[in-house]
């Protein structure tokens, strides 16, 4: 599809926009193409209003399409329309429960904003259960047994869990950025891993250049002048290893 290949490969966002948007002129039931065009509303040009408007014509194209609901849970979720974020989330995973990322946002969202951890750590165990190697979901789950839950060995095994689903999904797919911010910010929960963090967020950000998330954390973890590392992010693999 040209449309990812502008927006995630090539970096040309409105180029992207404009390919999104002839597809969904040439099929304005491509539930697909309406979800693509949202998340590139909600995630780059930051235009929420467009992004919903996106998002429910990719579900009213298609009321099962479950990713167009889990990315509509997400944008719900950031404008902190939280019961509606939840009835989305719970959309998506009836349309498709062997997804790991919408169990693990639903437990996010039931754990932080709905105060509801009991039903947080149900939806974290499914994550778990249905992908064992999503360390996203056990780092979550930790979270919340170590804090809400109050059980710290449970909270250590879930951690434990975690590193060694990171480390395998890096085995897998060396070349994906996403699994390296996982593991770099579990490993920087211990001082005596920092470095290994850094060269595992650094390796991320060669990897996608253009997520800014992904360097200001990067620099976070260095503790070091900013503006000086700014300078440098282009060669941070390099310049970390």
């Amino acid at each position: 599809f040209l449309g990812n290949l502008l927006r995630d490969h090539l970096l040309r966002y409105e180029d992207a926009e404009v390919v999104f948007r002839m597809a969904t002129d040439a099929d304005p039931k491509f539930a697909y193409a309406w979800t693509r065009l949202g998340n590139l509303y909600a995630d780059v040009f930051e235009r929420p209003a467009e992004a919903e408007a996106a998002y429910l014509k990719a579900i009213e194209a298609d009321p099962k399409f479950a990713y167009a609901w889990a990315r509509y849970g997400d944008l719900l979720s950031a404008l902190k329309r939280f019961k509606e974020a939840e009835v989305a989330f719970r959309k998506a995973i009836d349309a498709d429960p062997t997804e790991p990322y919408v169990w693990t946002r639903l437990g996010s969202l039931l754990g932080h904003a709905l105060r509801r951890p009991t039903e947080a750590e149900v939806a974290y165990r499914k994550a778990t259960e249905v992908d064992p190697a999503y360390a996203y979901a056990w780092t979550s789950l930790a979270d919340l047994l170590g804090g809400a839950l109050k059980r710290p060995k449970e909270a250590e095994a879930a951690l434990h869990n975690a590193k060694a689903a990171s480390l395998e999904g890096i085995s897998r797919d060396p070349k994906n950025p996403y699994l390296r911010f996982p593991l770099a910010r579990l490993l920087a929960r211990s001082e005596e891993n920092m470095n290994e963090a850094r060269f595992q967020a650094a390796r991320g950000i060669e990897l996608r250049p253009d997520e800014t998330d992904y360097q200001e954390y990067f620099i976070e973890l260095c503790g070091q002048d900013a503006e000086t590392l700014r300078s440098v992010l282009p060669t941070l693999a390099k310049w970390c290893a």
